[in-house]
């Protein structure tokens, strides 16, 4: 488990790139940008397959902060499209709510 995790934190620190920002007149830094958020949700998504993978059960407490991290920066980007966007239409919140909740609801059924 652990081994894994070392080689592939050497692989990605061995291909990280920098990305300018948008607008290269503004010295600004985003803090947790969607770019941002959607890379840690990816290596959270990651160590939670492994986790069940090698059944790493000494890793729970790490994994149960994973998944409330998770699960909090699911809401907040969902928030931050809303202050955005403005789109409160009962498409959008229908659609935002069966993207969330669609397992739940598939689980609960079997």
């Amino acid at each position: 488990f652990w081994a894994f995790h070392v080689v592939l934190f050497i692989v990605g620190a061995a291909t990280w790139k920098h990305t300018p920002p948008r607008d290269p007149s503004s010295d600004r830094v985003t803090f947790l940008s969607r770019p941002q958020t959607e890379e840690w949700k990816g290596w959270m998504q990651f160590a939670f397959i492994m986790y069940h993978y090698y059944r790493a059960w000494s890793m729970y407490n790490w994994i149960r902060v994973f998944v409330s991290s998770y699960v909090w920066m699911t809401g907040f980007g969902n928030f931050l499209y809303f202050d955005k966007k403005k789109d409160f239409s009962i498409e959008r919140i229908v659609s935002m709510w069966l993207r969330i909740c669609q397992v739940g609801i598939r689980d609960s059924n079997m």
